[in-house]
């Protein structure tokens, strides 16, 4: 029903180069019942070197 986002997070300079590609975006989403979730997508949705661009559940806010 609603959602806020993205905000997304770069991986950390000082780290491994594969570290500095890394992208994730964070959404706070909430559904028809009004529970709301934390998500993110790993990549930054367009360059497969970012991340698998794959989504996964980060929190549930209770």
């Amino acid at each position: 029903m609603r959602a806020d986002g993205p905000e997304r997070v770069f991986g950390e300079w000082w780290k491994a180069d594969p570290e500095l590609e890394a992208v994730r975006d964070y959404f706070q989403v909430e559904d028809e019942d009004g529970e709301r979730f934390w998500i993110y997508r790993a990549g930054d949705g367009v360059d497969p070197a970012t991340g698998s661009h794959k989504w996964f559940m980060h929190g549930i806010y209770g």
